[in-house]
């Protein structure tokens, strides 16, 4: 039966199990946990530290911690402080401010559903959201100072290599929609973009997608971006 710990709370326990006849080096354990005890946890780890049960043909050191461990100590399985998912600990020195996430390129196309681009079945036509896919990443450009006309003008081309959607919901005839466009990734020749798409005043994405493009010249061959959008998509 464990001991409680201050406040009445059983303590943390932490096991280690060896061969037979085999004693494990008195640091081990120290060495192990350290990172994430404070000082005073580590004095009590160390107090406990080593306690034999006998379980078979094997023997095991039990390190009992008190229940007054840290917030790091009692971390979930992912590094939470409080369990919680995705609240790792910090490690920054106090005071310091977390770095920025930099934020990429993005913009919203409005559009309505046409007769035209509905099926037998009264929804809209899987194909037709590649098309919307386009508005959006030509919006997209355009709004950061650059149209696709003046790039071709350039001699580039920006043909898709991949392309994915996933059809959560229907769309339907007259629907109001809007195309979520964002910028993911952006390399010397390379430039991918995700797309959603959501019905004007409803919750959630209807529909959701991805296309990447190769650049190359008015020839068909590969060809770095030009700085200068590189730079505005930066």
């Amino acid at each position: 039966m464990q001991e409680p710990g201050p406040g009445g709370r059983a303590p943390a326990v932490f096991r280690l199990t060896c061969p037979d006849n085999a004693d494990p080096d008195p640091q081990f354990v120290p060495r192990l946990l350290g990172p994430l005890l404070t000082v005073d946890d580590m004095q009590l780890v160390k107090a406990y530290y080593r306690r034999p049960l006998r379980q078979g043909g094997a023997h095991s050191h039990e390190t009992r911690a008190s229940a007054h461990l840290s917030a790091a100590s009692r971390a979930g399985s992912d590094g939470a402080p409080d369990g919680r998912p995705g609240s790792a600990p910090s490690h920054e020195p106090k005071g310091a401010k977390p770095p920025r996430t930099k934020l990429m390129p993005s913009s919203v196309s409005t559009l309505r559903v046409r007769y035209a681009e509905t099926d037998k079945m009264g929804v809209v036509y899987y194909a037709n959201y590649l098309v919307w896919f386009e508005v959006g990443r030509t919006d997209l450009l355009r709004a950061r100072g650059c149209t696709y006309r003046e790039l071709e003008q350039q001699g580039l081309r920006l043909p898709v290599i991949e392309a994915r959607a996933e059809y959560i919901r229907p769309v339907l005839y007259d629907d109001l929609l809007e195309i979520r466009t964002r910028l993911v990734a952006l390399s010397g020749a390379r430039m991918s973009f995700t797309y959603e798409v959501h019905r004007s005043g409803s919750p959630g994405a209807l529909a959701t997608g991805f296309t990447a493009h190769a650049s190359i010249d008015a020839e068909g061959r590969p060809r770095r971006l030009p700085a200068d959008l590189r730079q505005r998509l930066s």
